[in-house]
């Protein structure tokens, strides 16, 4: 009811021919409606994009016909076009509540620090489980001592539980109980155990492995970033916004050419994107090895992408690691690394992956799962512990 309910906001506000609140009204190249919905005002956030949002003071805008160029670091553009209208420039809008923000290099909740760590989990909305179960997955991981979880809403054909499908050039939402519903019980059991969820959001035909949402390789200008993550913030301003990369540093020769210091020839600049303004934080992963020492490695790993960090004073996560060592040596292993998070300052870190038993049997396990048995289930909890000392 709720989205049926703003999917006709949005489409009286489109009749009307006005754009309604948060969307977009103004930016170079952008050739759609100007004027904003009664008691909105287009607000120019950068020179590229502007928002309809509430407020009351007067400014005027260019709108280029031609390509325009900048004169100035300000909010002034000058173009060959003499078109122009009024609108007004926003107030402040009331801080919402209950929402992760940023910092400098930190997240907060609601005013206070807020420690980003926990685990990946896929399984728990995509593979039928039922509400019980899912309830005990986030129990075990809320166990840990994770604040956040990430999940997935990849599917790519209508079989068990599917979000969304698309057929020709048809997309069709799901909000039934093997939908939408299933991602609504999953929110709802992360909430009851304190959990924030980091979900990668994805509208695409394509395989996961090939989806722009998750480990994505562009071979492009990082401007798409800057246009996509500029669009959700105009649906969507108060959730933060990642590409969801693995990192990748364009610094090969240093670095023997190993491949994810490769960064311009695969598609991915961590540090150039990471200067992208509409993109709140940074993300990196660490799975592999590349040197005959993976744990000294990834170590180096961890303390570049923390430079980066201090350099773009944002917060940066190391968002899936993981080694398919067992026992005792991979929780050796992982406290170098956690050790390693704490020193460098890095933001925080989710385990690649949480795992649960049911009724005697264990969830998916692709060598990198931690069950509550396994030794690393332990150091999990000191390490969170440790992190959120650290602040």
């Amino acid at each position: 009811m709720h989205r049926q309910a703003l999917l006709l906001a949005i489409l009286s506000a489109s009749a009307m021919g006005s754009v309604p609140e948060w969307g977009q009204c103004g930016g170079l190249q952008f050739t759609g409606e100007t004027d904003c919905a009664t008691g909105f005002a287009c607000v120019e956030l950068n020179p590229y994009y502007s928002q309809c949002l509430a407020g009351t003071a007067t400014t005027t805008v260019t709108t280029p016909t031609t390509t325009p160029t900048m004169v100035s670091t300000t909010s002034t553009i000058k173009s060959t076009s003499t078109t122009t209208h009024t609108t007004t420039t926003a107030s402040s809008p009331p801080s919402a509540t209950g929402f992760i923000k940023t910092s400098g290099m930190r997240f907060t909740l609601n005013g206070q620090q807020f420690v980003s760590v926990g685990s990946n989990a896929y399984w728990p909305a995509l593979l039928g489980y039922s509400d019980a179960e899912i309830d005990q997955a986030f129990s075990d991981i809320a166990g840990s001592g994770a604040t956040v979880c990430r999940a997935f809403n990849e599917v790519t054909s209508p079989q068990g539980v599917y979000f969304h499908l698309w057929t020709g050039s048809t997309a069709t939402v799901n909000t039934g109980t093997d939908g939408l519903q299933r991602l609504d019980c999953l929110i709802s059991s992360a909430k009851s155990h304190g959990i924030k969820f980091l979900i990668a959001l994805s509208v695409t035909r394509l395989l996961h492995f090939l989806q722009p949402r998750t480990e994505p390789k562009a071979r492009s200008k990082i401007s798409c970033f800057g246009m996509t993550s500029a669009f959700i913030k105009s649906l969507n301003p108060n959730h933060l916004v990642a590409i969801g990369d693995e990192g990748f540093i364009n610094d090969p020769i240093p670095h023997n050419f190993d491949f994810p210091y490769q960064g311009g020839g695969i598609g991915i600049d961590f540090e150039a994107n990471l200067a992208v303004n509409t993109l709140d934080f940074g993300t990196f992963h660490d799975s592999w090895g590349e040197s005959g020492n993976d744990i000294a490695w990834g170590q180096q790993w961890i303390t570049d992408h923390a430079a980066f960090m201090t350099s773009a004073n944002k917060p940066v996560i190391m968002e899936e690691f993981g080694l398919t060592f067992t026992g005792t040596q991979r929780a050796n292993d992982y406290t170098t690394w956690y050790n390693t998070v704490i020193s460098t300052g890095l933001t925080g870190d989710l385990l690649w992956q949480a795992g649960s038993v049911f009724n005697g049997t264990e969830t998916p396990n692709d060598g990198y799962a931690i069950y509550p048995t396994d030794p690393v289930y332990t150091l999990l909890r000191q390490h969170a512990a440790a992190l959120k000392a650290r602040g």
